[in-house]
């Protein structure tokens, strides 16, 4: 039996064959290598001269800054770049840095780039993928068509899992793959300065159930068997039907709250995890291999089905739409 969870702005909690809770207002590797010891015969990010990054860094400036600019930004340069000067104590601790991991940078950009990054995730960074379009002549093809996608990506995590996914390549070059260990259960969690990254599916007892949404409602849906196999697909469909039965009215929108900024929506996720129901229905979704998004009909038609169908994939079609159907800092939302 699947236990299931939604996440609504009421309170109490229901028991009946599927859990439910609510929270309150307040091809096979090249040469079988596994992934693992390709990830260590990869070279290290390599770390520039720093007469070359200098080099680099005025040729790039000299077209948008003043005759007079540039030549003070040179003698700048030049100051920074002497023997005993501070460019050369940088260029010596960033070596040292190099010499001790296996990419002096990631860690750095990873946070200015994106975790400092305090705009909304939707629209300004999350990016979005359309399926071929499908036609659903009814609720029943909708969900047939979910249960094959759920069952689909928990095949392919398989593969992640026992390391079985074809080694990426860039013409004869290996390339790194670690990001494929990233994908499921990976969040991104709210703070009020600095988000972070939780990998769920790398702690030692990761997650073995799906978030749901449909009509606003969070279920929470178990897709391990007894013996540990994925669920097939008409059990998949089994839960998702059931799910859609107890959720025949909207909840209030709650995830809209992750499409705002992301300073505003660490201090609102704060306050809503004061409460007991609440901080334990957010857990459970964060820590989802993914996320399913059951929506109903497009709102609002533009007449052509690839504008509504981004639309609908980047921001659900905002307020008036399935902008509250989601949950944006989940890696994978389908």
């Amino acid at each position: 039996m699947a236990l299931s969870l939604s996440l609504a702005l009421r309170q109490g909690l229901r028991t009946s064959r599927v859990s439910y809770l609510r929270a309150t207002s307040s091809s096979v590797v090249s040469n079988m290598r596994s992934l693992h010891d390709h990830q260590a015969s990869l070279p290290r990010l390599p770390v520039p001269p720093l007469e070359d990054t200098l080099n680099k860094y005025l040729k790039s400036i000299k077209p948008v800054v003043t005759e007079e600019e540039f030549m003070m930004t040179e003698e700048i340069v030049t100051k920074f770049a002497a023997p005993g000067g501070v460019g050369k104590k940088l260029q010596s601790i960033l070596e040292k840095r190099a010499a001790n991991t296996d990419n002096w940078l990631s860690d750095w950009w990873l946070n200015a780039a994106y975790l400092d990054f305090r705009s909304p995730v939707v629209v300004w960074s999350s990016p979005g993928l359309v399926f071929p379009l499908q036609d659903f002549k009814s609720l029943d093809d909708q969900l047939n068509y979910a249960a094959k996608l759920i069952s689909g990506a928990l095949d392919y995590k398989i593969m992640v899992d026992e390391e079985t996914v074809p080694i990426d390549r860039s013409g004869k070059d290996l390339l790194d793959m670690s990001q494929y260990f990233k994908i499921f259960g990976t969040c991104r969690i709210p703070g009020v300065t600095r988000d972070f990254l939780s990998y769920f599916c790398q702690e030692p007892n990761p997650p073995k159930h799906i978030i749901v949404v449909h009509n606003n409602h969070f279920f929470k849906i178990d897709v391990y068997g007894k013996e540990g196999k994925p669920l097939n697909v008409n059990q998949l469909k089994s839960q998702l039907r059931d799910s859609v039965e107890r959720s025949t009215f909207p909840a209030k929108p709650i995830g809209i709250l992750s499409t705002q900024n992301r300073n505003v929506w660490g201090k609102a996720c704060k306050q809503l995890s004061k409460d007991r129901n609440n901080r334990a229905s957010i857990k459970e979704i964060q820590r989802g291999i993914f996320l399913v998004c059951l929506d109903g009909p497009v709102i609002n038609p533009s007449g052509n089905r690839m504008n509504d169908a981004a639309l609908q994939c980047i921001h659900g079609n905002g307020s008036k739409g399935y902008a509250g159907n989601r949950w944006y800092d989940k890696t994978i939302q389908f």
